[in-house]
């Protein structure tokens, strides 16, 4: 269960802290409501399915070489863009894992299953919606029916959710706690987390005049700065560069975009403490990227080269509901 809770607390910091607030020259923004939004997807896409290869090249032509157990993934969508399922692959291309959606007539998630790759059910969540169809509660379930943790949730009358709280159902049964600040424009500005009423560590937000998130700040307990973010952004809101920094102010992460003509990430420079990499995107006509390309200037032991070469492929492949 452990685990679990801390891949489920993984994935809400990193929406937190990765989401990109889009332009709106004042307006409060917009919320994603299915499970296309959520998902970053554009058109009404059935079936989108995923895979990542190693990858070399010879006289300039990219070759896929065997398949890379990191990204290999399916999901499914039905027509008003809730995602239903979602199955995860190895190398192998066999199945590891599967997770299963159902929701109301509203569109809101009702149950949330996880299945081992025999198919057996091992997890569950169930959440309950206020008349705002704001989720106020959710229980998850172990594969006997047995409450593993317990979410609740509080809003403001904007909407905004602005406490969590989760209890642990273990011996100490302890208890994390996320409090969140908004701004006029339903800007999320600060966020603490406190664990069994302990000081844990806090997030502040700052934005521009377009609404766009410029920094980010991690401050621990003692008040000190642990991790800050600064971006830039063009005029239409494109993020176009991003750096981190440590608590010792130095640079660990450096990444640079690149924007075509339609508002699309078509390449990105990371540059990561010793590690370098570029990425480059290629999109369909709707405008879902359908394959990514990585470029490291290293050789299989990790050695530093004066070449870039194409180190993974992912692909995309899509099936979308006929208009």
């Amino acid at each position: 269960m452990k685990k679990w809770l801390y891949i489920f607390l993984f994935f809400a910091v990193a929406l937190i802290v990765c989401c990109k607030h889009p332009k709106t020259h004042g307006i409060a923004k917009h919320k994603p409501t299915t499970g296309w939004e959520k998902e970053n997807l554009k058109g009404n896409v059935k079936y989108v399915t995923m895979k990542s290869y190693h990858a070399t090249d010879s006289a300039g032509k990219l070759i896929k070489l065997r398949m890379n157990g990191n990204l290999n993934d399916s999901m499914v969508f039905d027509a008003k863009g809730n995602k239903t399922a979602l199955y995860n692959f190895n190398s192998e291309g066999d199945l590891l894992l599967t997770l299963r959606y159902t929701y109301d007539s509203s569109g809101h998630e009702m149950t949330y299953d996880k299945f081992d790759m025999r198919g057996r059910l091992y997890e569950s969540t169930v959440s309950t919606y206020d008349n705002k169809g704001n989720k106020i509660k959710a229980i998850e379930l172990d594969s006997a029916g047995g409450i593993e943790t317990e979410e609740e949730d509080k809003y403001d009358n904007r909407g905004n959710n602005i406490e969590m709280v989760i209890h642990l159902h273990n011996e100490a049964h302890n208890i994390s706690k996320f409090v969140y600040v908004y701004d006029s424009l339903d800007n999320e500005v600060d966020w603490i987390h406190t664990y069994d009423g302990k000081f844990q560590y806090t997030w502040k937000y700052i934005y521009d005049d377009d609404n766009n998130r410029i920094g980010q700040y991690s401050y621990d307990s003692l008040g000190s700065i642990n991790f800050r973010e600064i971006s830039t952004y063009d005029n239409n809101g494109n993020k176009l560069s991003v750096k981190d920094f440590n608590a010792d102010n130095k640079v660990t992460d450096s990444t640079v975009f690149k924007i075509d003509d339609k508002g699309r990430t078509v390449e990105k420079y990371d540059h990561w403490y010793n590690t370098q990499i570029i990425v480059k995107w290629e999109y369909d006509s709707t405008g879902n990227w359908v394959k990514s390309v990585v470029y490291k200037n290293i050789d299989i032991l990790g050695n530093p080269t004066k070449e870039w070469r194409p180190n993974e492929i992912t692909e995309r492949k899509f099936e979308y509901f006929q208009k």
